[in-house]
């Protein structure tokens, strides 16, 4: 298995499992392109019969834990004998053709790379991937504050940098709507683009994967 095992880790929660959230990732790219490589939502506690798509992790599942939910899905990743992990949400748009495409075996952390306060690290909406040898590191830190148990990848990137891990820059990674508007950036239907974070602002509605879908559907 090792590094030709690659994983999608889908952020989640009980919330978005029962609101339409979770399938209407499953019913659009997951349903046309899910057999190109392995996937698993991520849940934690309180959930409750879980499908076969679907892991449950003895976690807070609620979003302030939520980098929590992180470690411990890329400690049950590294346990089960998968290579790269790629992380991203529910509102995450995915072609699984282009994402595999991808150099992302040529690197331990790459993504959509942004900075705050002088750390570099790789946006999570827009998904970020993780080598085996990086998730290492990841499953053994610990958050240092509150905001840092919410904000997972920007956690992540403390974690990497402070091991002398740095993000490299995806090209085929999109920063969202948000991002397009301020960065210029073209969206997954219009270009060879492997993602999109489909939320505005912290709002997201679930047509929007189904419109997004549909146009993408014709381009690949």
């Amino acid at each position: 298995m090792g590094d030709n095992n690659p994983l999608i880790l889908i952020g989640s929660c009980s919330l978005y499992r029962n609101n339409g959230y979770n399938d209407a990732a499953r019913n659009t790219w997951i349903k046309d392109w899910g057999s190109q490589i392995a996937y698993r939502f991520i849940l934690g506690r309180g959930c409750m019969n879980p499908r076969p798509d679907e892991i449950i992790l003895d976690v807070d599942d609620g979003y302030e834990q939520v980098t929590y939910k992180t470690r411990e899905a890329h400690r049950w990743a590294l346990q089960k004998g998968y290579g790269y992990t790629f992380l991203c949400f529910t509102d995450t748009y995915v072609v699984p053709s282009r994402l595999l495409n991808s150099d992302f075996a040529s690197h331990d952390y790459s993504g959509f790379v942004v900075a705050f306060e002088g750390i570099s690290y790789a946006g999570g909406g827009t998904g970020y991937w993780l080598s085996p040898r990086a998730s290492e590191f990841v499953v053994a830190a610990q958050p240092q504050s509150k905001h840092e148990s919410w904000c997972e990848d920007l956690w992540t990137g403390r974690v990497l940098h402070r091991a002398g891990i740095l993000p490299v820059h995806s090209t085929i990674l999109s920063a969202g709507k948000e991002g397009k508007k301020n960065l210029g950036l073209t969206p997954v239907v219009d270009s060879v683009l492997a993602t999109e974070h489909l939320s505005l602002n912290r709002t997201y509605d679930p047509s929007w994967m189904y419109d997004t879908h549909r146009r993408v559907g014709r381009t690949v």
